[in-house]
């Protein structure tokens, strides 16, 4: 009858998923969490470059730094949450209150719309300062951009925070927190990859328009306004590449998302095949923060330059290169010492005239 089918069915999946706890679970999991780690502990070591970045501090440098907090928060929640979901559970047999998974979820969704937000003020950004650059000093100051870098980090978990308390019965509303019906359901998915999804055909559009400015403006400057229009060509460029790390590393995800559930449009998707889709999505993502690093550094000169005074710091620390300490006085690029190697620049050369006057 239809209902043993059914129930043959169900007990098939039920055993390929216990084979998968069993079996791989104790491997891939470790390994997936120590892919996690290293990736955020690599968007990490950029920050520790913060104190040698020159001064004032940019807003693409400082959205840039806040974006790439962002792709090191992501990495941590999901390399806990796959600990507290699937391998303390299943493999340890300890049990975590649904409410701290469901908290989990909310921070992942959370950090998801946080680096696309990012991006797409980062663009906003450009295109200001493409038409209206005499005022962009005097508008985009650094305590706006510390205000939108707050709002873009409190705005979106605290709507997912509330999203997930407003259903009845259901989320944090239910007892434990045990109904969560409505996260595995098509219209909730849909409208999760279409608030990531819009900012990007955004970001589109955007970067469109300013390319088209750049272009129709190439020949009508001088000199001195073609290298600031090399320097900003060359900052956009990096902060385009960053969106493409972001559409690859996500973009596919955000379509499973919405194709494999309960009520999607591939709503019986062997258990094998869900697994296999999730840890590509997760491959992908720690690819990108590699990327996405690498990018930061080799593209965004005050990074690539902050990152030496690091490095050199940390030579002249474990006593690696003698050198080290002129090497880090050169490279910082602060007003006070550019000003302290002028004078002292000025002084040893008036020293030699009155030298030469005397003889």
């Amino acid at each position: 009858s239809t209902l043993n089918v059914e129930l043959r069915n169900f007990s098939r999946e039920e055993l390929e998923l216990r084979e998968l706890r069993e079996n791989v679970y104790p491997v891939m999991i470790p390994v997936l969490v120590a892919f996690l780690l290293v990736s955020a502990l690599t968007s990490l070591t950029i920050l520790l470059s913060v104190p040698f970045l020159k001064r004032p501090i940019s807003p693409i440098v400082r959205l840039s730094f806040s974006h790439n907090t962002a792709n090191a928060a992501f990495s941590i929640v999901v390399a806990i949450s796959i600990m507290v979901q699937s391998y303390m559970p299943f493999v340890l047999g300890i049990d975590i209150h649904d409410c701290i998974q469901l908290s989990l979820e909310a921070v992942r969704l959370g950090t998801i719309v946080v680096q696309v937000y990012h991006l797409l003020a980062v663009a906003c950004i450009h295109y200001y300062g493409c038409v209206r650059p005499i005022h962009y000093n005097a508008t985009v100051t650094p305590g706006r951009v510390k205000t939108i870098i707050a709002l873009l980090w409190a705005v979106p978990n605290l709507c997912l925070f509330v999203g997930f308390a407003s259903i009845p019965g259901q989320g944090f509303q239910a007892p434990g927190c045990t109904d969560v019906y409505f996260y595995f359901h098509v219209n909730f998915r849909v409208v999760t990859m279409t608030v990531i999804v819009t900012p990007m055909l955004l970001l589109t559009i955007i970067y469109c328009m300013i390319f088209r400015l750049l272009r129709e403006r190439g020949m009508e400057v001088v000199s001195g306004e073609q290298r600031a229009q090399q320097r900003r060509r060359k900052t956009m460029t990096t902060s385009l590449l960053i969106v493409g790390t972001f559409a690859i590393g996500w973009l596919p995800a955000s379509v499973s998302y919405v194709l494999l559930c309960d009520s999607c449009l591939i709503p019986n998707a062997p258990i094998t095949v869900r697994m296999a889709v999730h840890t590509a999505s997760y491959i992908l993502f720690i690819i990108k923060v590699f990327v996405d690093t690498f990018i930061y550094v080799v593209g965004l000169h005050d990074i690539r330059k902050a990152m030496k005074c690091l490095f050199t710091q940390i030579k002249l620390c474990c006593g690696v290169n003698k050198n080290a300490r002129e090497g880090l006085a050169l490279h910082t690029s602060t007003p006070t010492n550019t000003t302290l190697l002028n004078n002292l620049s000025y002084r040893r050369t008036q020293r030699q005239r009155d030298g030469t006057t005397e003889t």
